[in-house]
């Protein structure tokens, strides 16, 4: 008998692919404490790996994007039809939607709810109406919630000083964490091209207008180096860019990779650019954890993966020139350095990144929170 037996945890989330890439091992981990797992989520098609490991799939309509005032209310509707049919005893959320909706629910039928906010987005970068809604709905929803997870200190301040919280507010200092035996280190490329690899969606608040602009810049200068990117391209206007750049050999688009660990192996360095409103980034982490150095903009998150000078370097979001100079000094360091930033980048998530770690943690709190002693 499992110390969570015949309990029933039900996880929401706004799509499978951050199950399969950032929560497997904590699913694992309820699965093996005995309790019975109910994945809420947007119908993804092939599920056939969630199923076989024991998940219960519970579809959803949610726009991660959309602000539809009807198509929010059904998504609230159908998390408290699931909820009065389930009688979870336990529900664990991750973003913005499932945060603030599947408290909401929670809180009317009386289950604990632990919530994870794994970055505020670009919600909190700019003081408009969206970002007054958002506030307003984590002011009214948070405090009902056990337990809110923060991945970074400031954002916990951020959420603290502008009362969206009770007193439930937690450090989760490992982010998602990473999963050092999934992501292991492999010698560096040869010397001679370097090659950086952009990692994630390629929307603008990922800082890619700046990434792009460096690139170019590079490429029209002849520097001996070449550009990857791998990730979703939203917008049509990247997707255009994007084209344009390939057929311009700038550029080298490896669209959406999973496992991304040969991208990342074929590369020196990782550049995230982010204009903000990160977590604590999973391509810093996985990047680190393959040894490979990384670049990335001094935002909440990134600052506390990259170690500026020693595992790669840091520089002011949004400034191009800063970029340029810290992908030109990477691109002449020697090789040795290059491969030391790189195992040092290895060192620091093995010492502070382990997912190992987040999934202790949340097992610790349910085990507390339904009543169930370790195993």
């Amino acid at each position: 008998m499992g110390a969570l037996t015949g309990k029933r945890i039900l996880v929401l989330a706004n799509d499978i692919k951050t199950i399969r890439w950032f929560r497997m091992e904590l699913l694992r981990a309820l699965l093996g404490l005995g309790a019975e797992v109910h994945l809420v989520m947007p119908d993804a098609g092939d599920e056939r790996d969630l199923l076989d490991m024991g998940c219960l799939i519970h579809h959803v309509t949610l726009s991660r994007h959309g602000c539809n005032p009807l198509v929010e209310l059904g998504l609230l509707g159908q998390y408290r039809a699931l909820f009065q049919r389930l009688r979870p005893d336990l529900v664990l959320s991750f973003t913005i939607k499932p945060n603030i909706y599947g408290t909401l629910t929670a809180h009317r039928a009386g289950c604990p709810i632990v919530c994870n906010i794994t970055g505020t987005g670009a919600a909190f970068l700019k003081n408009n109406g969206l970002s007054a809604v958002i506030r307003h709905l984590y002011r009214y929803a948070l405090p009902h919630a056990h337990r809110v997870f923060f991945q970074n200190r400031e954002d916990m301040h951020y959420f603290q000083t502008h009362h969206l919280l009770g007193g439930n507010g937690e450090l989760l200092p490992w982010g998602s964490g990473v999963n050092l035996t999934l992501h292991t280190p492999s010698p560096m490329p040869p010397d001679g091209i370097t090659h950086f690899v952009f990692v994630g969606r390629v929307v603008a608040i990922k800082g890619v207008d700046t990434l792009f602009a460096c690139a170019e810049r590079m490429a029209r200068e002849k520097l001996p180096c070449r550009f990857h990117i791998a990730g979703v391209v939203e917008a049509s206007r990247y997707q255009k860019r994007v084209k344009a750049l390939r057929e311009a050999g700038v550029l080298i688009d490896h669209g959406l990779c999973s496992p991304i660990d040969p991208v990342l192996r074929a590369c020196h360095c990782v550049v995230l650019p982010s204009l903000g409103g990160e977590g604590v980034p999973n391509s810093l982490m996985e990047g680190s954890a393959c040894g490979r150095a990384c670049i990335a903009s001094r935002v909440n998150g990134s600052r506390d993966v990259v170690i500026d000078g020693k595992t790669g370097f840091l520089f002011p979001a949004g400034d191009e020139e800063a970029l340029y100079d810290c992908l030109v000094r990477f691109m002449r360091l020697p090789y040795a350095e290059k491969v030391a930033m790189g195992q040092a980048g290895r060192r620091h998530v093995e010492a502070h990144y382990d997912r190992q770690n987040v999934v202790d943690r949340y097992c610790r709190e349910a085990i507390e929170l339904l009543g169930g002693e370790p195993t």
